[in-house]
């Protein structure tokens, strides 16, 4: 037994030094002599992990992500079945389990980071510039004008629709968004793709599509013709965080 701390110290180091490596060579060691049952075993550990791990319609990102974590998980139960770690069964699995599921809350979405971006390119773009850019419709006596003045380098139309929520007595005034065809391109969408954008969001329930299944839907809008639209639901603003 240590007579001190600094003693104690030196022999964990001197231990340490002489078994650097152990745990590897011999996971390596039994890895090489059951590499012919390893393969399919890997393939149904894999399945039942992401069964129990993968939230439903995640992003191929998150599926490779969940993947490493069941490797990990795998690893670890093979070096506990092969008395190399000491743990009993299900330990590994069950702390790797924790630290993914860790992981996806953390990460807040199952999106892919390139849709994520997208999804908040146009929340803050409503947040942050639609009030300046975007003119409000006033609907009255069948008549649709725009509240106030045109806005200059206008990108759309904020729509106030009486709108009545499931379980509530009262309609709610939500906003909908329509924005112009090239201003979504070059401005409200600007540093990303379009199209991208679009799908993104259609995929998400945020753009409410034409009845032919298109990003654009024609809408009766003030002071211009009858035209298309990307039309932007109110949630997209209520779903942040």
């Amino acid at each position: 037994m240590a007579k001190s701390g600094a003693q104690f110290s030196d022999e964990i180091r001197k231990l340490a030094k002489e078994n650097t490596g152990y745990a590897g060579r011999q996971f390596i060691a039994q890895a090489v002599h059951w590499q012919d049952e390893l393969p399919e075993e890997w393939q149904e550990f894999k399945a039942i992990f992401l069964k129990e791990v993968l939230p439903k319609d995640s992003d191929g990102q998150i599926v490779r992500v969940l993947e490493r974590f069941a490797q990990v998980a795998f690893a670890g139960e093979k070096a506990s079945e092969w008395g190399i770690t000491g743990w009993k069964s299900g330990v590994a699995r069950t702390n790797v389990i924790k630290v993914a599921n860790a992981w996806i809350e953390n990460r807040g979405s199952t999106t892919s980071r390139e849709e994520q971006q997208a999804i908040e390119l146009i929340r803050s773009y409503i947040e942050y510039n639609a009030p300046s850019q975007m003119n409000v419709i006033n609907r009255f006596n069948g008549r649709v004008t725009i509240d106030g003045f045109p806005v200059r380098n206008r990108t759309g139309f904020i729509d106030k629709v009486q709108t009545l929520i499931d379980g509530e007595d009262e309609p709610r005034q939500l906003n909908h968004y329509y924005f112009l065809p090239n201003a979504w391109r070059q401005h409200v969408c600007k540093g990303m793709d379009a199209r991208f954008v679009a799908k993104v969001l259609a995929k998400n329930g945020y753009i409410k599509k034409s009845s032919d299944g298109k990003y654009q839907r024609k809408m009766s809008l003030p002071d211009m013709p009858r035209q298309r639209v990307y039309h932007v639901l109110p949630h997209i603003i209520s779903d942040k965080g």
